[in-house]
């Protein structure tokens, strides 16, 4: 048996419960969504055989071609060439697909249907030579940068071998980009959103990309 109490203790914890009940319910979806791209994600890394070269030669020497490109109905029939020195600007609408393309042309997703050149020759899954060629590449600075956990030192260079970084060079890009402050701090999570693209500017410069893609920054 329940008593009267019993029931009005139970409907004010179900009277508190209901907004949480609500939040739950109502980031359940974003949280599928987040799930189906990391299912993405791995499916396409996986798809590429692990290379078997001694080195790979860091640059691209003539052009980037994508072909009849498509991407889920994001993407549709996207033709372009890029050679050296070109500079390229995405236009279009909010929600027209420009980060996705950004994205495919770092090498960050795959395309779902269509060709991509380099240098003339087609990038397919089992050619792991000219897709690390490729990647090695490229730098994509995303207008929401990730910052790992680490100095200013390792944010910049993403190495944690300090005998393989030159410490003056990463040092006078930071000075240049007025985050040169931070060089101290093993935290940096007090950084800016400005500050935080400041690095992954940085990144770019210290990497000396030949493909560099800037989205929104």
């Amino acid at each position: 048996k329940v008593n009267i109490q019993e029931l009005i203790i139970f409907a004010l914890v179900l009277q508190r419960s209901i907004p949480l009940i609500q939040m739950a319910f109502s980031q359940w979806g974003s949280f599928q969504l987040n799930i189906k791209q990391i299912d993405d994600i791995y499916l396409f890394l996986k798809s590429f055989k692990k290379p078997n070269y001694p080195s790979v030669k860091r640059v691209i020497e003539k052009q980037i071609e994508f072909k009849n490109i498509f991407f889920k109905e994001v993407i549709k029939d996207v033709n372009f060439k890029i050679n050296p020195g070109d500079k390229i600007a995405l236009v279009g609408d909010s929600g027209s697909g420009k980060t996705t393309l950004a994205m495919m042309i770092a090498g960050i997703i795959k395309h779902t249907a269509g060709t991509i050149y380099i240098d003339n020759k087609k990038l397919t899954n089992s050619n792991a030579k000219e897709y690390m060629k490729y990647l090695s590449s490229t730098s994509f600075c995303s207008y929401k940068p990730y910052i790992t956990r680490g100095n200013l030192l390792k944010n910049i260079t993403l190495r944690n071998n300090v005998n393989k970084i030159d410490e003056k060079k990463v040092k006078n890009i930071t000075k240049a980009l007025d985050i040169h402050k931070y060089w101290n701090k093993a935290d940096l999570s007090s950084m800016s959103g400005g500050e935080k693209q400041r690095v992954a500017i940085a990144r770019v410069l210290y990497k000396k990309s030949k493909l560099v893609i800037l989205d929104e920054i």
